[in-house]
């Protein structure tokens, strides 16, 4: 599955995996996750956490103090996913898949952690006072505006207009959306 990831994505995630060590964690969750996208401080998710005041600080610090006490550490093996990470990571491709990308982006990761409002990602994000939400149009507006004018069609939303039929109500048309 590593290979269907982009550079920045892996780098997030070999981020996240330090992260969990750091922190005496057994396993990478989607706490380490969510460090880990702020750690690499490039891609759409590190944007889109910046402009919502999101901090690798603040977030490090609400891990060390409701998480890590309940790690109960034997040794970090370093691949080891908990089961919402993985989910979260299967959730990633699947957001790639929709959004008509062949690589998995951070801001798929990001959608995939926000797919999951009871990860301890979430959790933190919404102690924060952050709303999941907002996150959540953020990242969608910014992948619709990065994508060259030819594609901003694809992926969740309306169809492409079809110009070459005249319709017989145009006001209609352009303040509604055909949903056959």
């Amino acid at each position: 599955m590593a290979d269907r990831f982009t550079d920045i994505a892996k780098k997030s995630l070999e981020l996240a995996r330090e992260a969990a060590r750091e922190l005496g964690a057994r396993s990478v969750g989607t706490e380490h996750i969510l460090i880990g996208l702020l750690r690499t401080g490039e891609g759409l998710a590190g944007e889109v956490l910046g402009e919502n005041n999101i901090r690798e600080a603040d977030v490090t610090e609400l891990v060390r103090k409701y998480l890590v006490a309940n790690y109960n550490v034997i040794e970090f093996s370093g691949e080891d996913y908990t089961p919402m990470a993985k989910r979260v990571l299967q959730e990633a491709v699947g957001k790639a898949k929709l959004y008509k990308n062949t690589m998995v982006g951070t801001e798929h990761i990001f959608l995939g952690l926000l797919t999951f409002p009871s990860s301890s990602a979430c959790r933190i994000l919404n102690a924060l006072g952050a709303s999941l939400e907002r996150l959540h149009l953020d990242v969608v507006s910014m992948i619709q505006s990065r994508r060259p004018a030819e594609n901003r069609n694809m992926g969740p939303g309306p169809r492409p207009e079809r110009k070459d039929q005249a319709s017989d109500t145009p006001t209609l048309d352009q303040y509604s959306r055909d949903l056959t």
